[in-house]
């Protein structure tokens, strides 16, 4: 088993890695986790999922997605969290966490970040990160949106500028 990486600017990278790590965990079972944590308001409890919809995910996949299940591990550091998986063997898999911290946004433990301009206060998208992740995130409201992207097909990358619309689209909801 890998040991948890233990660095605070890399919460959203290391949650997704250690995610897509797992074994099962995009196993093409019909799965939504979605998770939020005992300490924050409960206003902001579960606005992951109401903000990232199951036809949002599905339009990204280009197949159908799963529907959320209640049955949901604890993720340290984001106040809300909600993932979406598909029940083919393309092994396509959907993060998407919001953290009232900025120390989450994680611009610059990626080397090929590249800005996103007009999305929210600041914006990068990166195509290429740990374990072939496409990762999105931007400032909005002093929250950290963070949308995670991989397959099983190797070409995550591909998905990378459908991923920076969906950021808008969810920037547009928050």
């Amino acid at each position: 088993m890998r040991p948890a990486l233990d660095l605070p600017r890399l919460g959203a990278v290391a949650g997704a890695a250690v995610l897509t790590l797992v074994p099962g965990a995009c196993s093409g079972g019909q799965q939504v986790r979605t998770s939020t944590t005992t300490t924050i308001n409960k206003a902001v409890a579960g606005r992951a999922c109401a903000r990232l919809t199951n036809g949002d995910a599905s339009r990204l996949f280009g197949e159908p997605a799963v529907t959320p299940a209640a049955n949901v591990p604890r993720l340290v550091g984001a106040v809300s969290a909600c993932f979406y998986d598909v029940n083919g063997t393309s092994g396509q898999l959907l993060q998407f966490r919001v953290y009232s911290d900025l120390q989450y946004y994680a611009r610059s433990e990626h080397p090929d970040a590249q800005d996103v301009a007009g999305l929210g206060e600041r914006a990068f998208v990166s195509r290429s990160g740990p374990s072939g992740l496409v990762d999105c995130q931007f400032v909005k409201q002093g929250s950290v949106y963070s949308l995670s992207y991989s397959n099983h097909t190797g070409d995550a990358a591909a998905k990378a500028d459908a991923l920076v619309e969906l950021a808008r689209e969810i920037a547009g909801r928050v």
